[in-house]
């Protein structure tokens, strides 16, 4: 039997196994799990040291956990804090696990290869007029197990410099209704709903006497109080970067019940060879 999957990085990575690992092959196969060891490859050396299949969870499964059997979660961070790449990561990894995903995307950041991989659970919407926007959240159709929005925020920064005073609190308002579409879904389908979003500005911080280098952490995602609405909030920081080789993301609890405060949830790591997540706990 030859089946593909890939070995544990220490040992080197393949395409194909070799005549002496079929046999191993074959018991992965066997149990269900050659598959998922495709995919996540890192922990394969945890399974083949004596680890229980069943503990090694899909982001997806580890999210449901969080949401408590099935809620609204939502990820803030600046740009390039890996919030659209670990949405799409989350997206693709339930997919294969066969559940059934919609990824909407309003920032339009996402690779032709997520496209492609995603298929016929990938839609595009504009991001230049909420009110389609909302419509499109609200008549998901039931069914899904996972709902992602990319990203809530958006659309009100892409237009926020022409609107008046009245226009930009009627925009945020409207990103009330966006959250409170997607914890409608998720808790009445219950099934999870992920969305990102970006954070206050600078300007926020400033006027509520949030010193510069607490920025980061202490700024909260665009929307007011509305992000309440949500489960959990989660914060994208930037652990460590090295050039042209990959960049770890941390996932903070920024509003996690039970969690305490700028904790980190888990590590993605994203280089030229794909993504990673790994959880802490």
């Amino acid at each position: 039997m030859k089946v593909r999957f890939i070995r544990p990085t220490k040992f080197g990575a393949t395409d194909t196994v070799s005549d002496e690992d079929e046999q191993f092959a074959a018991w992965l196969v066997e149990r269900g799990i050659a598959e998922y060891v495709k995919e996540t490859h890192q922990d394969l050396g945890k399974i083949a040291n004596g680890a229980s299949p069943s503990e090694q969870k899909t982001a997806f499964e580890k999210l449901m956990d969080l949401s408590d059997g099935g809620d609204y979660l939502e990820f803030f961070g600046n740009a390039g804090h890996g919030k659209s790449r670990l949405l799409a990561h989350v997206a693709i990894e339930a997919k294969r696990a066969g559940k059934k995903v919609l990824f909407l995307d309003c920032e339009h950041s996402v690779s032709d290869r997520i496209k492609k991989e995603l298929g016929d659970g990938y839609r595009r919407i504009g991001f230049m007029n909420l009110e389609k926007i909302i419509e499109a959240i609200a008549t998901v159709p039931k069914g899904y197990d996972l709902v992602c929005f990319d990203s809530i925020g958006f659309p009100v920064l892409i237009r926020y410099a022409e609107m008046d005073m009245r226009q930009r609190g009627d925009a945020i308002l409207k990103t009330i209704l966006l959250r409170g579409h997607l914890k409608n879904y998720a808790e009445t389908n219950k099934c999870l709903a992920l969305a990102t979003n970006q954070p206050k500005s600078e300007l926020y911080g400033a006027t509520h006497d949030i010193e510069k280098d607490e920025l980061e952490e202490r700024l909260g995602p665009v929307g007011g109080k509305s992000v309440h609405v949500a489960k959990g909030i989660i914060r994208m920081s930037i652990e460590r970067q090295v050039p042209e080789k990959e960049s770890i993301f941390g996932l903070r609890a920024f509003e996690c019940q039970d969690i305490s405060f700028n904790k980190l949830l888990a590590t993605f790591t994203v280089s030229d060879t794909g993504e990673k997540l790994e959880w802490k706990e």
